[in-house]
């Protein structure tokens, strides 16, 4: 479920949604809540828990030598922070359906603008 959708959620089962003529326009708003949001929430989320496993996985096996050094560069190295890393996505994956979300909720923007200025 996206957050803070209860509008469109509102408007969808209300049989509203069909209520708007441009096709197009329907069609990107609902793609806009049913699959670009929830696929950057979801992406953002699994890179976000990644990055909680990981420094969980730091803190959890950091230890400080008697001569003020640490294992930092041992646990950088370790097949287990290896795995972590490969598994983490790719920022600009996330970034990129940020962007895909954004130009499609300008493009809606602009349709909307449009239709109002008539």
């Amino acid at each position: 479920m996206v957050p803070n959708n209860g509008r469109y959620e509102g408007f969808k089962s209300s049989g509203k949604l069909t209520n708007i003529e441009d096709k197009e326009l329907q069609n990107d708003i609902s793609d806009l809540y049913q699959e670009n949001i929830p696929t950057l929430i979801n992406s953002t989320n699994a890179y976000n828990k990644r990055k909680e496993y990981l420094y969980a996985f730091y803190i959890e096996n950091k230890k400080r030598n008697i001569d003020g050094t640490d294992n930092t560069i041992e646990l950088i190295k370790s097949n287990k922070a290896h795995n972590i890393f490969a598994s983490i996505v790719y920022t600009g994956e996330i970034t990129g359906r940020y962007q895909v979300a954004i130009d499609k909720a300008k493009k809606i923007i602009n349709v909307i603008d449009k239709l109002e200025s008539k």
